[in-house]
């Protein structure tokens, strides 16, 4: 970084000590380069203008459409504002509340995390919202297999909600998959093929991961998880060698 720091981060003093409202990509740039103080704003402001704040001053794309809901649902939960009261100080309309609440309270924790990384978007993300939470993922899944459009999901939703058994909700996503399953099924995967499925399989599994990492890292008291994390070391590193000797000289970087 050539020119430095240009504008302050903007920080809440909360109870626990500050909370960033404004310029998450500078403090993790800052982070990065071993910075040891940068400029910064410190304002005095209640929990809820705190949290209006975070979401004004993100407004043009700093927040997901998740964070936007967590935090909708503190204003609403924590801060028992209501729905109206919530849309009239974030300038919203009440639907608009209505629909973000609806994501952080009936989204499933996986699908909320797929959501935040950009791996669904936020209109199927609310059809999914419509099953029960212990069901979303199996049909999450049928739908990325088949990579069904937004539409198509809806069909799917409404399908699994109208039927009137366990399993007929079980034939009806057997039935999906096998359409796409039976075509695959004609001719064995090449080599190539199982490359490019393993590829996106992983580029998912470390989106995944690290959206985890990023929203919540693990504490000293996390042994078992901090074990299993260490043991993905040797196995990146080594598929970074593989992709060394076998990608073009400079695209591995």
């Amino acid at each position: 970084m050539t020119v430095g720091q240009i504008t302050p981060l903007v920080v809440h003093a909360s109870g626990h000590g500050y909370e960033v409202l404004d310029g998450f990509k500078r403090l993790r740039a800052a982070r990065s380069l071993k910075w040891s103080c940068l400029w910064v704003q410190v304002m005095r402001l209640g929990a809820v203008q705190a949290k209006l704040h975070l979401c004004q001053s993100n407004r043009a794309g700093g927040l997901t459409e998740i964070e936007e809901a967590w935090v909708v649902r503190s204003l609403y939960r924590e801060d028992g504002l209501t729905q109206p009261e919530i849309g009239r100080l974030m300038a919203r309309n009440k639907s608009w509340v209505n629909r973000r609440l609806l994501l952080a309270e009936a989204l499933g924790d996986e699908l909320q995390v797929d959501l935040r990384i950009g791996l669904i978007s936020a209109t199927t993300a609310r059809e999914r919202c419509r099953l029960p939470r212990d069901n979303q993922q199996e049909v999450a899944t049928t739908v990325k297999q088949r990579g069904l459009t937004t539409r198509q999901t809806q069909t799917l939703v409404e399908a699994w909600l109208a039927a009137p058994t366990e399993s007929a909700r079980e034939s009806l996503l057997t039935t999906v998959r096998g359409t796409q399953e039976g075509k695959e099924a004609k001719r064995p995967r090449t080599s190539g093929e199982w490359m490019l499925y393993d590829a996106e399989e992983l580029r998912r599994r470390c989106g995944r991961l690290h959206g985890r990492l990023v929203a919540q890292p693990p504490t000293r008291g996390d042994g078992d998880v901090i074990t299993g994390l260490r043991t993905l070391r040797p196995a990146l590193c080594g598929l970074l060698e593989a992709l060394s000797q076998t990608l073009p000289k400079g695209q591995v970087a």
